[in-house]
């Protein structure tokens, strides 16, 4: 909370340096000028990410608490920064609340959807599932070698939920593909399974459980937990081991 106090208590020195309209392209002259503009830009950054993109913070508001606390005006609705501090402290809170509220219901969504499509997904031409629970579909078979635990390999994947939204590529632009060390956790149980099954040259479809990728916890704001993850993979190569120095 000392923080938060101290943000705002900046950000109203700053503010009421331009109380006539913001200039956003204002020019710097001096190395003051510029720590100053630094400063202010840091502080709007930091309060940029308590913003809500459903309920956005309303800036003229910010702005009239801002100079209400410059001013120490007991005047507003809200009369002093203790009382100040406890409302953001309670919005705060119901924000959180109302994110876990959130998450758990795309949780028990996702984990309802899957369950499902894992179900009829495994009775489909082609799909194969191992012990584990993983099923994969061979849409070219490779003729190389298979990798071994903690060798490393060069791969290329796209990634999506089971509504088809993608979530990663290493074929997007700029992207190259993606070298790990197999069986060493460096990724999903699922992906570490599976790589040690195709041959070099292979492209599989991988359908994988929650409990061999990432569980009950979200992975970013794309993948909700619990979620079946689908992957396209293609196993381009096994690196060589480099050589020791002598």
């Amino acid at each position: 909370m000392k923080k938060v106090m101290m943000i705002l208590g900046i950000a109203a020195l700053l503010a009421s340096c331009n109380k006539g309209g913001v200039n956003k392209n204002a020019k710097l002259t001096t190395q003051l000028d510029s720590a100053s503009y630094s400063l202010g830009m840091l502080v709007g950054s930091d309060i940029a990410k308590n913003a809500d993109e459903k309920n956005p913070l309303v800036q003229e508001l910010i702005f009239s608490g801002l100079a209400a606390g410059l001013d120490k005006d007991s005047t507003g609705s809200i009369k002093t920064t203790e009382e100040a501090a406890n409302v953001w402290r309670a919005y705060l809170q119901k924000r959180q609340q109302e994110k876990m509220k959130e998450a758990k219901e795309k949780m028990e969504k996702a984990k309802a959807e899957g369950k499902k499509f894992l179900e009829e997904n495994k009775n489909k031409a082609g799909v194969l599932t191992t012990e584990s629970g993983l099923q994969y579909k061979i849409i070219k078979q490779g003729e190389g070698k298979k990798a071994k635990k903690g060798e490393t390999v060069k791969v290329h994947y796209t990634g999506t939920l089971i509504d088809g939204t993608k979530f990663d590529s290493s074929r997007d632009k700029n992207r190259t593909a993606f070298e790990f060390p197999v069986g060493q956790g460096r990724v999903i149980k699922g992906w570490d399974e599976a790589l040690q099954l195709m041959p070099v040259g292979s492209q599989w479809k991988l359908f994988i459980p929650a409990d061999l990728a990432y569980g009950d916890r979200a992975a970013g704001k794309k993948i909700p937990g619990d979620s079946v993850l689908i992957f396209d993979v293609e196993l381009l190569e096994i690196k060589k081991p480099e050589a020791k120095k002598k």
